[in-house]
């Protein structure tokens, strides 16, 4: 009987096995399908989204069919918008862009803003925003029920106006007409702000009256320089007189009706250096 050694030899050797290892992921595979998996997850939202915002309309298989003529009211919605963005743009670029009026020219510090005539006070008109700036602002005295033409207000400029103390009604012109009423004492400066608001085609402008003891006045006489008249804007006035008036009888009737109307007191002026 074989001793175990010799039976342990004679067994058939069993081959040697390579050391298991757990399998290799390829992880590049596991991102990319989880890529598709995300990205099939969200065409999956894409189309139930677009599927709730279609037109009402038959749908084949689960996808929305439109007729022709939905066809076309979504072009026409398209084009729409397109020409509504395109019009924005155009608009917000003409009043945001600011150019002085080449009618009115630069000046130095006229007389008149620090002493008027005898009997006379003076009015400093500024308009210290940039906003419409494209679009110029001209203002009239209608005291006594002409257009008399006081100047043209750019964006960032000032004029002096220079009138008998006493009642006196402006008026500024853009798209539309605007008014303030001012009563006057002699030997006193004013000031009004030509304050530009948004409107159907341009810029529209109110007048603001300004106190001669508000903060925010000299701010605003510093953030604008001197302008005058020159022959070349008293044309441009009696060239555009009958449109002035006729936005005149338009918007007065409206703003005599109202009850919050600018006014500039006697006592809101300045004493005019000696």
């Amino acid at each position: 009987m074989p001793d175990k050694a010799s039976a342990r030899r004679l067994l058939p050797r069993r081959e040697s096995r390579p050391p298991r290892h757990p399998p290799q992921v390829d992880r590049s595979r596991i991102h990319e399908n989880q890529s598709l998996d995300f990205a099939r997850l969200n065409h999956q939202e894409l189309q139930s989204a677009v599927m709730k915002r279609t037109f009402p309309s038959e749908r084949v298989h689960g996808v929305p069919h439109h007729s022709a003529q939905e066809w076309k009211q979504r072009e026409k919605t398209m084009a729409m918008g397109k020409f509504r963005a395109a019009f924005l743009a155009i608009g917000t670029m003409l009043l945001l862009n600011a150019c002085a009026s080449s009618h009115m020219r630069d000046a130095p510090e006229p007389v008149a803003a620090t002493k008027p005539a005898e009997n006379a006070a003076t009015l400093v008109l500024m308009r210290p925003s940039f906003f419409g700036g494209a679009i110029q602002s001209s203002v009239y005295d209608i005291t006594t029920g002409n257009s008399e033409f006081v100047g043209i207000v750019s964006a960032g400029k000032k004029i002096a106006y220079e009138a008998p103390a006493g009642k006196r009604r402006l008026m500024v012109v853009g798209e539309s007409a605007d008014f303030m009423d001012a009563d006057f004492a002699a030997d006193q400066i004013y000031y009004a702000r030509v304050v530009p608001r948004l409107g159907m085609w341009k810029a529209r402008f109110s007048l603001e009256p300004v106190p001669a003891s508000s903060s925010e006045l000299e701010s605003d006489l510093k953030s604008c320089t001197w302008v005058e008249n020159t022959p070349a804007s008293h044309d441009w006035a009696r060239a555009n007189m009958q449109s002035v008036d006729a936005k005149k009888a338009e918007y007065l009737d409206e703003w005599e009706k109202g009850t919050d109307k600018p006014f500039i007191a006697q006592d809101t002026g300045r004493k005019a250096h000696p």
